[in-house]
């Protein structure tokens, strides 16, 4: 759709359901995104690029392949995806060229990871392992420079690159809360430092300029708490990198805590200042 909401149209087949995931290309001409492996089939699991108007939808994985979280590269070569055995025993992160005639394994044996998020110049991606650890990983494209570095006693997820690449925004969580605080590391692994700390946020993403963050936070509200029901505030604001100058943009009070899950985080638009203000 438009940006203003108008002509909403639906660029996936009509008759399948399992798609998901998207990621637009750096042109803004194409989407990928997970889809159902075949095109009479439903459900996901097989990874798909198609053009705005819907078509040209091309699957890009082989049957002997599970991929899942695809994320386009900046620079638009390549396709970084969590790729699994479809008996499901093995995961690992992929790449693939837009066209799927180039294929390679960056990283084996990932142990359930985070969705590759790129870096600023294509050059690399962040992930972290899904085994509850403290470690932020680099994963250069060739697999030739990858690296990864220590959060203390915090255990990361949903890193977010800082637009000039220097450094990774990340949640942090801690034991017993669904949603904790948020740190910033630099991409050599130094300047660590907490920004929120236990603050129930659920998902932080960067401003375009680099000198704010946007802050989902999804606390609990017991003035409208129901036995068995756990009524949630879900609020999205403002941050500056050193956690103050908070501005709340959005509020509600949503039912339960089902209706509180939080699919994504924000996304920034630039806007131009008229010359003079």
């Amino acid at each position: 759709m438009n940006a203003d909401g108008s002509d909403e149209r639906n660029v996936t087949p009509e008759d399948n359901r399992g798609f998901g995931g998207l990621s637009w290309s750096p042109d803004g001409t194409r989407l990928v995104i997970e889809c159902p492996p075949e095109a009479t089939s439903d459900g996901n699991g097989q990874i798909c690029v198609l053009n705005i108007d819907g078509t040209g939808l091309w699957r890009l994985l082989p049957s002997n392949l599970l991929g899942f979280s695809p994320a386009w590269s900046p620079d638009g070569r390549w396709i970084a995806f969590i790729s699994q055995s479809p008996e499901g025993l093995r995961e690992a992160i992929n790449i693939v060229s837009p066209n799927g005639s180039q294929m390679r394994t960056v990283v084996n044996d990932a142990d359930f990871p985070s969705p590759p998020v790129w870096s600023p110049d294509g050059t690399k991606f962040a992930y972290t392992p899904g085994n509850g650890g403290t470690k932020i990983v680099l994963a250069d494209v060739y697999g030739s420079d990858s690296c990864d570095f220590d959060t203390g006693d915090r255990s990361p997820s949903n890193p977010s690159w800082s637009p000039d690449g220097n450094s990774l925004l990340f949640l942090t969580s801690s034991l017993g809360k669904a949603f904790s605080g948020l740190s910033v590391i630099n991409a050599d692994g130094t300047g660590l430092r907490d920004i929120v700390l236990d603050d129930d946020i659920a998902w932080a993403i960067w401003s375009s300029d680099g000198q704010a963050m946007a802050v989902v936070r999804s606390s609990p509200e017991p003035s409208l708490a129901t036995p068995g029901i756990v009524a949630q505030r879900i609020t999205l604001e403002v941050l500056r990198l050193d956690g103050t100058a908070s501005r709340t943009l959005s509020e509600e009070t949503v039912a339960s805590e089902v209706d509180a899950l939080i699919d994504g985080p924000s996304s920034w638009q630039p806007v131009a200042t008229a010359p003079g203000r």
